[in-house]
């Protein structure tokens, strides 16, 4: 309380009078203050009230906001689809059992996309691009590759420019098949948007033998360990229901040797 505010009121209680119902003047006083000084309580009640408020309204739209991105800005894709454009202009295309998700209200500054099963993209330069997947990651500037995640192993393959899958630099027609046990590398040349067309047709031209081994692994849900060959080549039909045929089908075509460990995985060699 200021001196000016005191002099005013030394002088309003020079001669007392109504409505003060106290018998002097310093009792008069005192009530004066005390009304003073509950009066600025409340005051300083009523701001610290609306900072509170304001403080509350900011921390609910500073977690609103990132929800209502993620809700109202998450898109969906099916196979169905067929080939769908992105917000910057690239593509993607899903194989069979495949889904993806990306975000429309993120993407200028955040091109990144959720993938489950395999899909073909083309994608425009900009700023990096993601590719998520429950086994690792995909990354690019800008091209072509297709992203096939099959079980306990994540498959890349370059078309055009270059990609870094979890690490891998693959360059155009480069592959990668990445999984806990290691990575198998190779080069092939095929203008196929997907690898995991072959699960059902069981057809190959001029395939890598590990690419092979990768659709029998899918078809039949059954580990197999290649432990030779890995540059030779495979132009045939593996027509079966049954993977022991399947396998003894490609070991006459490329003279292999098939065994099963204790585990039942099957292993090839020579």
């Amino acid at each position: 309380m200021n001196e000016n505010m005191m002099d005013n009121i030394d002088q309003q209680l020079e001669n007392l009078r109504p409505p003060f119902k106290e018998g002097s003047k310093e009792k008069a006083k005192a009530s004066v203050l005390a009304r003073i000084n509950n009066t600025e309580k409340k005051v300083i009640s009523i701001n610290r009230r609306r900072q509170l408020l304001f403080a509350a309204a900011a921390i609910a739209l500073f977690i609103a906001l990132p929800l209502s991105l993620i809700i109202f800005g998450e898109k969906t894709i099916a196979p169905t689809s067929g080939q769908v454009s992105l917000p910057d202009g690239s593509t993607i295309t899903l194989s069979d059992n495949s889904s993806a998700s990306f975000n429309q209200l993120t993407w200028s500054f955040d091109r990144s996309i959720e993938l489950d099963g395999e899909g073909y993209f083309e994608v425009e330069q900009g700023s990096e691009f993601t590719v998520n997947t429950d086994l690792g990651q995909v990354k690019v500037l800008g091209t072509k590759f297709t992203v096939w995640e099959n079980d306990d192993e994540l498959v890349v393959y370059c078309q055009e420019g270059k990609v870094n899958a979890s690490g891998e630099i693959l360059s155009k027609d480069q592959y990668a098949i990445i999984s806990l046990s290691g990575t198998n590398r190779g080069t092939w040349n095929s203008s196929s948007r997907f690898l995991s067309h072959n699960v059902k047709e069981m057809k190959f031209e001029e395939t890598p033998l590990p690419l092979v081994v990768e659709t029998i692994e899918a078809r039949f849900e059954q580990r197999i360990e290649l432990n030779c060959c890995s540059d030779s080549r495979f132009t045939g039909e593996l027509i079966t229901d049954e993977i022991g045929s399947t396998i003894k089908i490609l070991c006459e075509a490329l003279d292999l040797e098939s065994s099963t460990d204790d585990s039942g995985v099957i292993i090839l060699d020579r």
